[in-house]
């Protein structure tokens, strides 16, 4: 009798975000992460936005109105879709 013994690979680590505001948009950038192949940006505050299926470590997020605050997190995901933890929030406020 064989036994095959399968573990489930660890999720990827989970970067690190950052967010400012030029004055037109925000940008958001985070750190790249190994066995990363994409990532997920989540955007909280005045209206809520999921970013996913990205593939660089940074985006700009037009979308974003006067007087608002947000704040934007990132996960990392694996080609096989095992997700790292939530980053911690980069908070921003719209002027």
């Amino acid at each position: 009798m064989v036994c095959l013994l399968y573990t489930s690979p660890s999720p990827p680590k989970t970067p690190s975000i950052s967010a400012s505001y030029d004055g037109s948009g925000v940008n958001v950038s985070w750190s790249a992460v190994d066995r990363a192949s994409s990532y997920t940006v989540y955007r909280s505050g005045a209206s809520e936005k999921v970013f996913s299926g990205i593939s660089d470590t940074g985006l700009r997020d037009d979308s974003v109105q006067a007087g608002a605050s947000y704040s934007y997190s990132v996960v990392a995901v694996d080609e096989y879709g095992i997700a790292s933890d939530k980053s911690s929030k980069a908070e921003v406020s719209i002027k």
